[in-house]
């Protein structure tokens, strides 16, 4: 990935991470923490970069949802929709978002409303 495109992926990522926080903070969500650029283990062992975490409180429930930012011109394809399941099932008890300012190729728009939702 060349420098300029690197740049606008982390720029589109922090946005992103903005927005969540934004997002929390008018919904009274309490022990909010939205972090950008994480690494986490999984069950496997295996390591997994996470573009944005988004922690919270409500009525007594940590949530964790991981974001997946996709600075794409082109719509997300199925493999990408997959790759994120993969990922939060790995992680475990979280959910899985993913950003993206173009859109879903037809079966990954079904799979994502099917299983990540």
């Amino acid at each position: 990935m060349n420098a300029n495109l690197y740049a606008e992926a982390i720029e589109y990522e922090l946005m992103t991470q903005s927005v969540y926080q934004a997002i929390l903070l008018e919904k009274g969500a309490q022990n909010i923490e939205v972090k950008h650029n994480l690494v986490l283990e999984g069950r496997s062992g295996v390591k997994h970069q996470i573009d944005v975490i988004w922690r919270f409180k409500q009525a007594g429930v940590i949530h964790t949802v991981i974001v997946e930012c996709k600075n794409y011109s082109s719509a997300i394809t199925l493999e990408k929709v997959r790759n994120i399941f993969a990922v939060a099932h790995d992680i475990g008890n979280c959910q899985a978002i993913m950003v993206t300012k173009v859109g879903y190729q037809d079966g990954s728009a079904r799979f994502a409303e099917a299983i990540l939702h």
